[in-house]
């Protein structure tokens, strides 16, 4: 609720009797040993299709989800899975555990909840949490998931749109379509550049930092000090990579206007010493690593800085 703005009602519908499965993230595989995400390549938030009839305006719709989100997914169905639940699409993504079903008249572990349990839930984990005399109730959630978006600077019609909200006449007719892939994607790589305002784990922290290192490494290869990398997709900043890599290997065709839009730095002097460290895919490292190179620090996107063998690194 807190990252993709679902309602409690998506998760379990009021009798228990249906409610958001597995199928409904087309991106989580349940085949073989441990549930898994498989996203497009340079992607990291996975897609949610909330169907019709469990959405409050009965207009089916679609949201994300982040890193975050989907480590905790995997954690639960884990789980599950140990537990001895055979998983298939057709599960629940939210479910009875062994208790719920025992104190439930007719119902057995893996059936859908209530909405009326999730609410319990969510605000009994609330209350365990919340500072002294604050009132929060399930929902805020939801808003959290709205403002922090627009802190994130998302357009206000893809906000709407994945939040489930009613669009109007222009916005159901954009966006409450059969979505063509294109759109799915453009959708996704705009939660994308605001989905770092939704994190709440440590590892947000870590990956701030480390988006200030590589803002800095950036800088000093030309990039633009106005360029805000942080509202880059994945997909933006490993196409960005791949331009600047570059201006790092020695005697590389890379220009002042190789990245498309001139304003970079101009060329260095080929008099002086070239940069000999490059970047690389993951895919690429195996066979570098054989030939001497050696590892610098690894980038976002599956890049990686490596540095040649030292007889290659003479001047």
């Amino acid at each position: 609720m807190a990252h993709s703005g679902l309602r409690p009602g998506t998760l379990g519908d009021d009798r228990g009797a249906d409610g958001l499965t597995l199928g409904d993230l087309p991106e989580l595989q349940t085949r073989g040993p441990r549930p898994h995400f498989e996203l497009p390549a340079g992607h990291k938030a996975f897609l949610v299709r909330v169907p019709s009839r469990l959405s409050k305006n009965s207009w089916g719709y679609l949201t994300f989800g982040t890193p975050e989100a989907a480590d905790s997914i995997l954690s639960y169905l884990g789980e599950r899975q140990a537990a001895g639940e055979n998983l298939t699409p057709a599960s629940p993504l939210v479910a009875l555990t062994a208790l719920g079903a025992r104190n439930t008249l007719g119902k057995e572990t893996g059936s859908f909840v209530t909405t009326k349990s999730v609410v319990l839930s969510i605000r009994k984990a609330i209350q365990s949490v919340r500072p002294e005399n604050v009132r929060w109730r399930p929902y805020v959630l939801r808003s959290y998931c709205s403002t922090q978006l627009l802190v994130g600077r998302m357009d206000h019609d893809t906000r709407e749109a994945i939040l489930g909200h009613d669009l109007g006449v222009a916005g159901r007719y954009n966006l409450r379509k059969q979505l063509p892939d294109h759109v799915v994607e453009a959708m996704r790589e705009e939660y994308e550049r605001a989905m770092g305002a939704l994190l709440t784990s440590r590892g947000a922290e870590e990956s701030r930092a480390t988006e200030g290192f590589v803002r800095l490494l950036l800088r000093s290869l030309g990039l633009p000090e106005e360029t805000d990398v942080s509202q880059m997709s994945e997909k933006e900043r490993a196409e960005l990579a791949d331009r600047l890599s570059k201006r790092l290997i020695p005697g590389g065709d890379a220009v002042g206007g190789a990245l498309g839009d001139g304003a970079l730095t101009p060329p260095p002097d080929r008099s002086r010493r070239s940069p000999v460290q490059r970047i690389v895919s993951l895919a690429e490292v195996p066979g570098l690593l054989e030939q001497g190179w050696s590892a610098v620090m690894p980038l976002d996107g599956g890049r990686f800085i490596l540095q040649p063998p030292r007889a290659d690194r003479l001047g």
